[in-house]
């Protein structure tokens, strides 16, 4: 059996390509929390998150990125958002 250890991964492109609520969907079945003030925060965030990348384009654009990954031991806590450069 196969365990997630992040609600959605992807390259900068793949993310702004994304729908936002494939985005959120992820999230949800990642986290399991579908309350009206998480799913108003994730619509939110992803839209600022968006807005944000697009203006780093084309650089960024092979970037990674990781949301809500799960640190293995660390009592549940895990970043939001994790950014990777491809370096080399």
């Amino acid at each position: 059996m196969e365990t997630n250890t992040c609600a959605w991964s992807g390259s900068v492109n793949h993310f702004l390509a994304t729908a936002d609520m494939k985005i959120v969907a992820s999230l949800t079945r990642f986290l399991r929390q579908t309350d009206a003030p998480q799913l108003f925060a994730w619509d939110r965030s992803i839209k600022a998150l968006k807005d944000g990348l697009a203006d780093c384009l084309p650089e960024a654009g092979d970037c990674g990125l990781v949301l809500e990954y799960d640190y293995p031991r660390s009592g549940g806590r895990r970043p939001d958002l994790s950014r990777f450069r491809r370096t080399g």
